[in-house]
This record gives C-alpha cells, structure tokens and sequence, in this order.
C-alpha cells in the first residue's frame, strides 16, 4: 500500500476500506483511485484534488475541506454528517444516497451532479451553485445566495 500524506500523488490506486482518520491529505492529487468504504473523520483535505474515485460509502463525518475537488467521483451513500465544507467542486458527481445532515455548505460548486436520495436535513448552503442537478430535493436546508438552475 502506498505511503499516504501531503502532497502525493497517486492513479488507479485500490484503497478499499483504507482508515485515514487523522491523515493530512492536503495538495494531493489522487486520480480514478478506488477508497470505497474509506473512513476519512478527521482527515485534512486541503487544495486536494480527488477526480474520478469511487469514494462510495465514505465516512467524511465531521470533515472540514478547504477547496477540494472532487469532480466525477462517485459518492453513493457517503456520509458527511456534521461536514464543514468550503470551495468544494463536485462537478458531475454521483451523490445518490449520501448524507449530508448538519453538513455546512459554504461556496460549493455541483454542475450536472446526481443528488438523487440525498439527505440534507439540517445541511446549510451559503454562496453555492448548484447547475442542473438531478434528484435535488432541498426540503430541510437552508439556502444563503445559494444560485439554482
């Protein structure tokens, strides 16, 4: 298994189930890469870029992410709960099933992303994009400058 921290670079990883609570993730770069099931509480993920990885069933619980993209991944029944999350890019993504109850949406981009069953009870969008998404069911947020399309 490959050496996880700061500023690595990886593709095509297989990472299932990897426990990465604690570990500074900031400035990576981890390309089409497979963490299904990874727990990532407590993780920094800072200027990183995590495109085209199947993250499904991640625990982002209590995460906080400062300008992460995470375009074209899939995040079917992640979870975010409690999340802080600030200039996060979810461009295309697959969201179905995910959780994000109480999660802190601040400045998050998501164009064409499949938010179908998402859970956003309690979740607070402020100065976002959300751009033709489909599923999107925002019954229980709150919106602040928040642009729907």
């Amino acid at each position: 298994m490959p050496e996880l921290g700061p500023g690595v670079d990886l593709f095509m990883e297989d990472l299932r189930g990897i426990d990465l609570r604690g570990v500074d993730l900031t400035e990576c770069h981890l390309v089409n890469c497979n963490l299904t099931g990874a727990d990532l509480r407590e993780t920094t993920l800072a200027r990183s870029i995590l495109r085209q990885c199947d993250l499904s069933g991640a625990n982002f619980d209590g995460v906080e992410a400062t300008s992460l993209k995470l375009d074209r991944a899939k995040l079917a029944g992640a979870t975010f709960r409690g999340a802080r999350l600030r200039l996060v890019f979810l461009d295309l993504a697959d969201l179905k099933g995910a959780d994000f109850t109480n999660a802190q949406l601040d400045q998050v981009s998501s164009m064409m992303g499949n938010w179908t069953d998402v859970i956003l009870q309690g979740a607070s969008f402020s100065r976002s994009a959300l751009t033709k998404c489909t599923g999107l069911n925002l019954e229980g947020c709150s919106l602040e400058s928040t642009t729907l399309d």
